[in-house]
């Protein structure tokens, strides 16, 4: 399976937020050419007024409609993108301390659930907790994983949240016998 990794996503987001400006911005030249071009300024207006209404602009306090608010509410419209990705699941020996390390979209609220191989939850210590991925979305968990735990394959359940979207990815991890 191909998987679309963070860098890839962040571009495509990019590419996305620029076409979605530029059409922004046409839209707003062809107002502003419309003007010189003696276009009626009630009907550009109008038109303006349209977008604006559709989008949920607020008119200014002189009662018209600004192409800047029309562009910010453009972007914040773009829809958010969240992702998630275990970087180097952890392959350890009974009674050693695991790492985790994460890539999720920057400042996303992270949380972990491991799953020991013997399919029980582990509740380690540094585990119940929800952390906020730094500005270049990386995020790390540490704890110890039990001496009596089954050797054997586990696997891990990383749930990043970003406004209102939740995204999850998973993977397998190793514990190996003493």
């Amino acid at each position: 399976m191909n998987r679309l990794y963070y860098s890839e996503v962040i571009t495509m987001r990019r590419l996305f937020t620029s076409g979605l400006v530029l059409l922004a911005a046409l839209l707003a030249l062809n107002l502003l050419f419309l003007t010189h071009a003696g276009a009626d300024e009630n009907w550009q207006m109008g038109n303006l007024a349209y977008a604006a209404r559709r989008l949920g602009v607020q008119p200014g306090v002189d009662g018209k409609y600004d192409v800047a608010s029309l562009f910010q509410a453009i972007i914040d419209r773009l829809p958010t993108l969240c992702v998630v990705q275990i970087l180097d699941p952890p392959v350890v020996y009974q009674g050693d301390k695991a790492t985790l390390r994460v890539n999720a979209f920057p400042n996303a609220y992270c949380e972990i659930e491991v799953y020991l191989p013997s399919g029980r939850r582990s509740e380690a210590d540094g585990l119940g907790l929800k952390k906020e991925a730094g500005a270049n979305g990386i995020v790390s968990w540490t704890w110890l994983v039990d001496r009596e735990a089954t050797p054997g394959t586990g696997h891990i359940v990383v749930t990043a949240v970003v406004g209102s979207q939740r995204c999850k990815d998973t993977e397998e991890w190793q514990v190996l016998a003493r």
